[in-house]
């Protein structure tokens, strides 16, 4: 019990609050399984698997990832002698939905009001559903003058980025609101479900992200500098969702090559 509070008490000053909730109830979920003044070198995190047998395995490895990061911060700080042994079920992996610039047309031609204005506005900034809503982003984070705006990125980070004129025009048209976005998770999930069940898309808001990537790919953009623009904590997340893609971009520079030395040849 000790070792929860003292970690959510850093968590909440450097993570979002959807951060600290999921780390909150995982936390509580492990003390109903075990005495709250259970020495944390001895909790046995098989058992706590074997109690929660009957959820989905996404889900424990959800509260695993959590507990794994609590021990992880208490053993650097001297908190604990040792950490439990945590090992995660094994999930196959889902092939990545990269949306198409089809699917992308179809979403904004179909979209109508304020759900069109979201999914483009997802788009032009590549953000992730919860940081232009609500807490995250108000009208103190938006600079008309200089085209940028602020956002609170993971890890509780917050810097100004230029954005497109497009992305500054939706904003603009919703200067009358009293914060830009004043909307929750669950408010735009359930519009872009409607959307979803509208054009037999299957999308969510984390898709619009990648297919900000995406576009940027098609442009000829560097996956490092579409690393950047999604703000990746590294290069390699970047082209594990990408994969299919750069698979393609390098097919065509071996025709690329192919093409010019024809050329050079003739």
């Amino acid at each position: 019990e000790r070792l929860s509070s003292e970690f959510l008490i850093f968590i909440k000053s450097n993570r979002s609050e959807g951060t600290y909730k999921r780390y909150q109830s995982a936390l509580n979920n492990l003390m109903r399984h075990f005495s709250k003044t259970s020495q944390v070198e001895n909790i046995n995190i098989e058992i706590f698997k074997d109690n929660n047998s009957h959820r989905e395995p996404s889900g424990v490895n959800g509260d695993l990832r959590a507990m794994k990061s609590a021990f992880s911060w208490a053993i650097k700080r001297d908190k604990i002698r040792s950490e439990p042994v945590v090992s995660y079920y094994k999930i196959p992996k889902k092939k990545i939905n990269v949306l198409s610039d089809r699917d992308i047309r179809s979403l904004i031609n179909t979209a109508k009001g304020d759900t069109k204005n979201l999914v483009r506005f997802y788009l032009l900034t590549g953000a992730r559903i919860s940081e232009p809503l609500q807490k995250n982003f108000t009208w103190n984070d938006v600079d008309f003058m200089n085209n940028r705006i602020s956002m609170t990125r993971k890890g509780n980070r917050k810097s100004w980025v230029s954005v497109s004129q497009s992305a500054m025009d939706i904003l603009y048209n919703w200067m009358d609101r009293e914060a830009p976005i004043p909307y929750t998770d669950r408010y735009v999930r359930n519009r872009f479900e409607a959307l979803r069940d509208e054009t037999g898309i299957q999308f969510t808001a984390h898709d619009l992200r990648k297919a900000s990537g995406a576009i940027l790919l098609r442009q000829g953009a560097s996956i490092f500098h579409v690393s950047k623009f999604l703000d990746h904590t590294s290069v390699d997340i970047t082209v594990k969702y990408y994969v299919d893609l750069l698979n393609e971009e390098k097919r065509e520079l071996y025709e690329s090559v192919a093409t010019h030395l024809d050329f050079i040849i003739s």
